[in-house]
Parts: structure tokens; sequence; C-alpha cells
């Protein structure tokens, strides 16, 4: 199996875990080679979830439907989502160490945070 061919599973194995309401969240994941070996799976985020001016396809709020609720809006109920991006990765790897017939080691993330 070629390194596109995974890449295009794993892919669709977490777009398959992923909140579905608009379907933006959905068709906002994304891969991307950044160089020969080296892949990134990531949420396009878009724009500014509070001035709400993202586009189609952009899910700047991502962040809110993975992470716990904290707000008094929600009455202390948990958010059904929470974790699903965590869960949903962790899951991947196992299922790419498969596929490699290997084992996996967590390496550095090569963007800095900001």
């Amino acid at each position: 199996m070629t390194q596109v061919a995974i890449m295009r599973r794993l892919l669709k194995y977490i777009q398959k875990r992923t909140p579905f309401d608009t379907g933006d969240l959905c068709y906002s994941t994304k891969i991307k080679r950044m160089k020969p070996n080296t892949w990134e799976l990531y949420v396009d985020s878009g724009g500014n979830p509070y001035l709400k001016d993202y586009t189609y396809g952009m899910a700047p709020y991502v962040p809110f439907v993975n992470e716990k609720w904290v707000s008094t809006k929600w009455h202390g109920r948990q958010n059904p989502n929470e974790n699903y991006w965590n869960k949903s990765v962790e899951q991947a790897i196992s299922m790419l160490a498969k596929i490699l017939e290997g084992e996996l080691e967590r390496g550095t993330n090569s963007r800095k945070n900001s």
C-alpha cells in the first residue's frame, strides 16, 4: 500500500469518527504531505469562531467541539464529543501500526506552538 493510500485511509477513518452536524468539521479534516515520509493530519480551522466569519468547509470551532464544556450554559452536562479528536487519532495510530506491521513512536510536533 502506498503512503498516499495509507494516509487517505487514515483520513477516512478520522472523518467517520468526526461529529457531523453541518459537515464543516468533517470536511475540514485534511491531510497534507509536508515532505517525503512526513504527513500532517489536521482540521482546517479557518476563520474566527467568535466573529462567525468562517467559510464553508472550515471549522474554527473545533477546539470547542473537542474540549470539556465549562460554561454554565450547559448546566453541568458533559460534551458528548469531548476528546473525539484525541481518541480518533490514538485509534488511527494503532491502525497505522497494524498496516505497517510494526510499532510507532511519538515524535515531536514539527510545528511551533504559538
